[in-house]
């Protein structure tokens, strides 16, 4: 898990190779050939969460003009 997330964080490495790298250097433990289903994973994951964030975001806010009306003292005011 922990690696996983580390290979997050390596937003200067944008490839798929650089990735499978950072991971073979600096978490050796993780066998070569779990590295990319592992990089394939999380960025999946990473994917599918900013996605369901945006519905979310968007629900809310659609939710809010409802309840304010939409107004220039409604929803937008306070975002």
């Amino acid at each position: 898990m922990q690696a996983a997330t580390a290979e997050l964080d390596q937003y200067h490495s944008f490839t798929e190779p650089e990735i499978i790298g950072y991971l073979a250097d600096c978490y050796p433990v993780v066998h070569e050939e779990f590295r990319r289903p592992l990089v394939l994973a999380a960025v999946s994951g990473a994917q599918r969460a900013a996605h369901l964030y945006v519905v979310v975001e968007k629900t809310r806010r659609l939710q809010m003009n409802k309840v304010w009306g939409g107004s220039e003292f409604g929803v937008h005011a306070l975002l």
